[in-house]
């Protein structure tokens, strides 16, 4: 969030001028916040040793998929070929792997 300054926004909109950050943990990952999200439920859910808790991830990884989707339909509109350069470089949310 820090990296993006003001266009971090919980609401998917490009915002005046915004542009495709590509360092920091982006040269690593397109959505390294959304993978921070993921591993703090896991956390939480390991932590309090609940099986709700550790059920959690699994219910919100895919409504982050779909937003994640959706996310990168409106980066590509607005960026076109910046964008899909950027995706064809880094993975989606675990570098290496996916």
């Amino acid at each position: 969030m820090w990296l993006l300054h003001g266009l971090y926004t919980s609401r998917l909109g490009v915002q005046p001028g915004h542009r495709v950050v590509t360092n920091g943990p982006y040269r690593l990952a397109r959505h390294p916040g959304y993978l921070g999200a993921i591993l703090c439920l896991i956390g939480i859910g390991l932590a309090l040793s609940r099986l709700i808790a550790i059920l959690l991830p699994v219910l919100f990884v895919p409504i982050l998929v779909w937003r994640i989707g959706r996310e990168e339909e409106m980066l590509l509109e607005e960026f076109g070929q910046d964008y899909r350069t950027y995706m064809q470089k880094t993975k989606r949310l675990i570098p290496m792997v996916c």
